[in-house]
């Protein structure tokens, strides 16, 4: 089950799990929206409330993760890595 789907189901706001999670609301908006990508110790105190939540599914893509992050592992611009990376854009 997915972050969102969670939430919902136990009628909780994304203010609220931000609050209980010690986060803030734009921290799980951009989790919810893929994104970004919670540290294991945020996606166990998330847990611990919602059951278990599948991160992967949350909506978080490889495609950011590897423009992003390997972008500057890479020393090229984002631009210069997406043109030659495994993605194909």
């Amino acid at each position: 089950m997915k972050m969102q789907e969670a939430r919902e189901a136990k009628g909780l706001g994304q203010l609220e799990i931000a609050q209980i999670a010690n986060s803030s609301q734009t921290f799980i908006s951009l989790i919810e929206s893929g994104k970004t990508f919670p540290s294991v110790q945020f996606q166990r105190r998330v847990e611990s409330f919602l059951g278990k939540i599948d991160w992967i599914a949350t909506g978080f893509t490889d495609r950011y993760y590897f423009t992003r992050v390997f972008s500057k592992t890479m020393e090229a611009s984002p631009g210069e890595y997406k043109k030659n990376s495994i993605f194909g854009n």
